[in-house]
């Protein structure tokens, strides 16, 4: 069908070109290089489909959707996830330290008498704290669980 259309295209071409006085053989052939170039160069060349179905658009959106690229690594991502979930059951342990020091420390007007049996210390410029603390969960009204199912049913498993 296609070959029957260039044909006739190519037939009506001819005619007019006729008709316009261009019966000089390189004139014609000049004329209908310059018009398959610019078929051609506007996409209407002939043996190309220029067509877009609804198949190939999903087949494209596949190749092309960035997570489709990633599929082995979701997997390996909802055990990891999974992972750090049940980590919430652990206790925590935290080591904390400060290191205090002040150029010059507050004093009172009675620290340099020396009364007998009243001993006012003086106050270090220097000074350090260590802390543990330990957090338990004790009860997350299911949080956690339900995060887990979650993952569970948004990664298929």
């Amino acid at each position: 069908m296609k070959h029957s259309c260039n044909i006739r295209l190519t037939t009506v071409l001819s005619a007019c070109l006729v008709r316009s006085g261009l019966t000089n053989m390189w004139h014609i052939k000049k004329a209908l290089f310059t018009l398959v170039m610019i078929l051609y160069f506007v996409g209407l060349s002939p043996g190309q489909d220029n067509s877009i179905t609804l198949n190939l658009c999903y087949e494209k959106a596949l190749e092309n959707y960035p997570l489709t690229k990633q599929m082995e690594l979701l997997p390996a991502s909802n055990v990891l996830k999974l992972q750090n979930l049940n980590k919430n059951y652990l206790p925590q342990l935290m080591l904390n330290g400060q290191v205090h020091y002040q150029s010059d420390v507050t004093k009172t007007p009675f620290q340099d008498l020396s009364l007998p049996g009243l001993d006012i210390p003086t106050v270090e410029k220097d000074w350090y704290k260590i802390t543990l603390d330990a957090n338990q969960l004790i009860y997350d009204g299911g949080l956690t669980n339900k995060q887990k199912k979650f993952g569970d049913c948004q990664f298929g498993n």
